[in-house]
């Protein structure tokens, strides 16, 4: 290992820094190339497989991954204690946690299965929903949309995001990913009335009531006995009847105000127009006696 002192801060927030150790000059790997690794940590070797840029994790093996060259050697250092602690997966493969990995670069595949890395997004996000880190089973799961799937496969993986994005009441995001999206004759129909009960969901807290109504109508068609569904179908009826009321109750009061105004406007034309009448009968009268007694 080189002895030299050429760290470079990674993410400029003195988190992680990287050194080159050896650089042969080989190709740059560009986003989505599939590319193979080696990871020295504790004298220990691990060979891993992943598609540059589209890692599972949010953390240093992505960015590593982003930082090296083909057969280039680096080093890096991890300073920031979730780094320190968290071990790499990848697979059926387990890299213990620690501050200081050797990274080399072997070889990069142009082809690969998508479908194959997406199984382990899938997996991985729903290690982390079940363990409650919502924020990071949402990361994995979006990460997972970058592939060329399937439309099935898609909303398989927006159905699951969206169940993250309800449990962090991210009522937006659910309305973005699902406005356009194909649901395929072929997809289960249990992830079908899913996805449209949390549409449903996100709709129903954006009060939204008549379209929410609507997806946990279509929710019930594949899950009848679904009491949930069933109450916001209540709740929905209930908040979208008292909107409605409020609503007529704002528009009978501005068309109560409007007509009143109108009433005064003409209240005050007509007393204008009686004032004017007799200006007009005194200008007269006076016009006539002028005329007849001068």
């Amino acid at each position: 290992m080189s002895e030299e002192d050429n760290w470079i801060d990674v993410l400029e927030n003195g988190e992680i820094f990287k050194r080159t150790l050896a650089d042969s000059d080989g190709i740059q790997p560009i986003g989505g190339d599939l590319v193979c690794v080696t990871v020295e940590c504790e004298h220990e070797h691990y060979q891993l497989e992943a598609p540059l840029g589209r890692g599972l994790f949010p953390d240093a093996f992505e960015i590593v991954l982003l930082m090296v060259k083909c057969e280039e050697k680096v080093q890096i250092r991890m300073e920031e204690e979730r780094f320190k602690c968290s071990n790499f997966t990848l697979g059926d493969v387990e890299v213990p946690g620690s501050d200081s990995y050797i990274i080399t670069l072997k070889s990069i595949a142009k082809d690969f299965d998508d479908t194959k890395y997406g199984s382990l997004y899938q997996s991985k996000g729903k290690e982390y929903y079940r363990a409650q880190d919502y924020p990071k089973a949402a990361q994995v799961y979006k990460h997972a949309l970058v592939f060329n799937m399937s439309d099935e496969y898609k909303a398989k993986m927006v159905s699951n995001l969206c169940a993250c994005y309800t449990q962090l009441k991210e009522w937006d995001e659910i309305t973005k990913l699902t406005d356009d999206l194909v649901i395929p004759d072929s997809l289960d129909k249990q992830i079908v009335s899913k996805l449209k009960f949390r549409r449903g969901m996100a709709l129903y807290n954006k009060k939204r009531y008549n379209e929410a109504i609507d997806e946990f109508k279509h929710a019930l068609i594949f899950d009848k006995a679904n009491m949930y569904i069933q109450s916001y179908i209540g709740l929905s009826t209930e908040k979208g009847r008292k909107q409605e009321q409020k609503l007529q109750k704002f528009y009978s009061g501005m068309m109560k105000e409007f007509s009143k105004e109108q009433t005064t406007k003409s209240h005050r034309f007509t007393l204008f127009s009686k004032a004017a009448a007799v200006v007009v009968i005194v200008i007269v009268v006076a016009v006539v006696i002028h005329y007849f007694f001068q």
